[in-house]
């Protein structure tokens, strides 16, 4: 699962005005908000109680996948039936597969059991979880035949995970079993946090009076907007872990292979992040932006308008994959949306957004605190940064990924920036003006 990178093959090939086709458009990103907004707005007209919160959960979920998965039913012309094979060896390689997928499910099982973090930290994960279990069981035959019937290649990762179990160990490529138990470990990570944070903001959400809440502080409608944002980014994140499916195209194509990519990746999360943060880069002092700016409302109007600008920023990006979000893995490449302008939009409007809310820069302590605050920012940036240069590694085994970057290079916003500097420059060097 872990190892070097596999070398990559660049392929130049001459830059267009337009990006390479992003595998998600924004038309289903819109429209699975709009279903979204319409559940929610449902759900409080209802006056669904918060003891119903998995109920609300899992609605609020159908209402982005359903739009989502349909726009990637739309795409396919035809949905592909390969019958060639004789239907006695595909009943058995069908078979196999189950088997696959239920070492996998037990495997999964026994962790959640064993390990304490999901019994004291993830439990409203298995309260949500656990009614779907018998769908999962009794559907999982059909799932698979339809997905089997659909593959040009069938003889997949998970065929190969039931070959190993059943002991034919002679017949199995252990790289597919690495690649499809690298999948399944990424989804059985991280599927109980976002569940785990999707449903403390949907009981937050149907508890909340939100006229009372927009009204409550002459400031309110920062705190609903900026709430209201994370909530929606944590129930796609949910989404785009529960869509994990093959038979609609939405499947991990591939899954980071090397340890610094695991490892910078994971210690953005819990229970990693805790470990990091607090004993080395804990940057805030308890004063934000609101403390600092208390006597300059206009200011601080400005200032709270700038932080929500760039949270919508990093949740549109979660909403341009549609039923595609994932960590760690490669389930198509995006090129559209605020991927049109930088390789990484969600990863700048977050580190951006966090220095505009902890203000590092000042502090109670005195300037030398200030420095000291700002330079462990500067670290927790880098950590994102170090994150982001991994995922392009990994990216860039795709052709598609490398066109994307070639074109960002001249066309993305940094590229813009940078040309409108240098006409800039040089018109004043026409006009003789000091610089």
């Amino acid at each position: 699962m872990l190892g070097k990178p596999e070398p990559i093959a660049p392929t130049l090939q001459p830059v267009t005005s337009a990006p390479p086709p992003s595998a998600v458009e924004q038309s289903t990103g819109l429209v699975a908000l709009v279903s979204l907004i319409s559940a929610a707005a449902s759900l409080k007209l209802v006056e669904l109680p918060s003891e119903r919160t998995v109920f609300a959960l899992w609605v609020l979920i159908a209402a982005v996948a359903i739009p989502c998965l349909s726009f990637e039913v739309a795409k396919m012309p035809v949905w592909p039936l390969h019958g060639a094979i004789p239907d006695q060896h595909r009943r058995n390689r069908v078979a196999i597969k189950l088997i696959g997928l239920a070492g996998i499910y037990a495997l999964l099982g026994l962790a959640y059991w064993v390990l304490p973090i999901y019994q004291r930290d993830f439990r409203h994960f298995f309260i949500f979880i656990t009614p779907a279990i018998p769908i999962i069981l009794l559907t999982a035959p059909v799932y698979v035949w339809l997905t089997d019937r659909s593959m040009k290649e069938p003889v997949d990762g998970c065929f190969m995970t039931g070959l190993a179990l059943i002991g034919r160990w002679g017949d199995v490529s252990w790289k597919l079993v690495r690649n499809y138990a690298a999948g399944w470990l990424v989804k059985g990570f991280f599927l109980p946090f976002m569940l785990e944070a999707a449903f403390h903001d949907v009981q937050w959400f149907l508890a909340t009076d939100l006229k009372s809440q927009l009204l409550e502080s002459q400031y309110g409608w920062y705190e609903l907007t900026f709430r209201t944002l994370y909530g929606v980014d944590v129930i796609w994140g949910s989404t785009g872990y529960l869509m994990t499916l093959r038979l609609f195209q939405t499947h991990v194509r591939s899954t980071e292979n090397t340890l610094d990519g695991w490892l910078i990746c994971l210690i953005c999360y819990a229970p990693f992040w805790a470990l990091i943060y607090g004993n080395y880069l804990n940057y805030e002092d308890g004063f934000y932006w609101a403390y600092w700016l208390s006597d300059q409302p206009v200011l601080r109007a400005l200032w709270g308008a700038a932080i929500l600008a760039l949270t919508v920023i990093y949740c549109w990006a979660t909403i341009s994959f549609g039923a595609r979000f994932s960590n760690l893995t490669h389930r198509g490449i995006l090129t559209n949306g605020p991927y049109r302008w930088s390789k990484h939009p969600a990863y700048i409007a977050k580190n951006l957004s966090w220095w505009l809310i902890s203000m590092p820069f000042l502090s109670a302590g005195g300037p030398a605190d200030a420095v000291r605050f700002s330079l462990l920012l500067l670290g927790v940036n880098a950590i994102y940064y170090w994150r982001a240069k991994t995922e392009e590694r990994h990216l860039s085994a795709d052709p598609v990924y490398q066109r994307y970057t070639q074109w960002i290079a001249t066309y993305g916003l940094l590229a813009m920036l940078k040309a409108l500097f240098i006409r800039s420059y040089k018109v004043m060097q026409g006009r003789n003006l000091p610089i």
